[in-house]
């Protein structure tokens, strides 16, 4: 996923970078430091399940719902840095377009096994690696030692209360095809046939429940649905009151605003 916030930073940056270097070409300004690392984290964050550090740590950048600890490490060229040997480490290929590639996505003690007879200090002192040798690292790394994707967690199955089932991702497309980048979450106790908010999550909820006569969008499956990190909860305007009332918004889509 291109997110269009970083997409349109990353122009005005490579612009002025452009021309910085066409006004000054005694000097080389390029795309590194501490700025593409904070890019690359903000993509992890997005992209994975994983929470970037609101203090920076000295070897890990972020932790994932399940506790696991994790460095994120990005760049625009052919190589990725690795110090201290982390718990996990993410590595991701920036591009200009505000798209990124998965290179690395496992254990850290995997690419220290892999280097450390070939490299002194390995693991001790901060050093350049290929980019083509960490993505056939990660290429054996077993599933279930991998940071998971958000997108992977938008196709789980969410039960509802009364029966059936539905996923995130497909909640994600209904709101697409609405025309608003959110929704209501409408939930009220009464039949279907009698419910005043149609555009509402209770609503699309119901059509899905094996009894659509009771209330589905709780805070159970709303905190189901925060956890794929493809929603936030907050007030929105309601489409058929036309009030301000509680509701999901598309994480990924929040430059369209309130439809």
């Amino acid at each position: 996923m291109v997110h269009p916030v970083i997409a349109a930073g990353l122009a005005k940056i490579i612009a002025a970078i452009t021309e910085m270097n066409a006004a000054f070409p005694h000097r080389k300004f390029t795309m590194d430091g501490r700025l593409v690392g904070d890019i690359g984290e903000i993509v992890a964050e997005l992209e994975y399940d994983l929470t970037a550090d609101k203090v920076s740590r000295s070897v890990h950048d972020a932790v994932t719902s399940d506790g696991r600890h994790v460095q994120v490490k990005a760049g625009f060229g052919e190589t990725l840095t690795f110090g201290k040997i982390p718990e996990y480490y993410l590595g991701l290929k920036l591009f200009p377009d505000g798209s990124h590639r998965e290179i690395y996505n496992g254990p850290g003690h995997i690419i220290y096994q892999h280097f450390k007879k070939t490299r002194q200090n390995f693991g001790e002192n901060l050093q350049s690696v290929s980019q083509a040798t960490l993505m056939r690292l990660s290429e054996t790394v077993p599933d279930d030692q991998r940071i998971e994707k958000r997108f992977a967690l938008c196709d789980k199955r969410i039960d509802l209360r009364s029966g059936g089932y539905f996923t995130a991702a497909q909640l994600v497309e209904y709101i697409r095809t609405t025309g608003r980048n959110y929704i209501t979450q409408g939930q009220q106790v009464c039949n279907l046939e009698q419910h005043t908010k149609p555009n509402s999550l209770d609503v699309w909820l119901r059509k899905l429940a094996a009894n659509p006569n009771t209330k589905q969008a709780d805070s159970v499956v709303i905190g189901h649905l925060l956890e794929t990190g493809a929603f936030q909860y907050g007030l929105v305007r309601c489409p058929d009151s036309g009030h301000s009332v509680k509701g999901l918004r598309l994480t990924s889509e929040q430059s369209l605003g309130d439809r």
